[in-house]
């Protein structure tokens, strides 16, 4: 006699669904602990050379004077004869760092071309401009 005809041998297999579980578990703690890092290149740093400290650079010197009819600018004690050679001078010093501009102004210089004057600054770059007041 056989007395066990109700039961029936299955063949149970592997249990994907919880595998699948836990690989997805095991993704999602890789991507939370990861590190991203940027390329080195992309880092802006100012690697010091024997010192730690960064060095300071002068501020843009522009003096405005008037010439009989005329203004007469100088940066940094160079004579700017157009707004370009202007424009020129103040990208090369803004290619360095975001430096202050400080103005010496002529009495009688009109309050219009000190206003030109501070849109070139604007345009090539440097946002710090100071008027010293006496």
């Amino acid at each position: 006699m056989h007395f066990n005809k109700g039961r029936q041998d299955k063949d149970e297999g592997l249990n994907f669904t919880a595998m699948i579980d836990v690989v997805f578990l095991l993704l999602i703690f890789f991507m939370c602990t990861a590190s991203v890092q940027l390329p080195e290149s992309e880092i802006k740093a100012a690697i010091p050379g024997s010192s730690n400290t960064v060095p300071e650079f002068q501020p843009v010197r522009i003096d405005i004077n008037t010439v009989g009819e005329n203004i007469s600018v100088t940066c940094d004690g160079r004579l700017c004869e157009n707004d370009s050679t202007l424009s020129s001078h103040i990208s090369a010093r803004s290619q360095i760092a975001d430096l202050p501009v400080i103005f010496s102004i002529d009495d009688n210089v009109e309050f219009d071309d000190i206003v030109h004057v501070m849109d070139i600054c604007r345009q090539s770059g440097l946002k710090k401009l100071a008027i010293p007041t006496n």
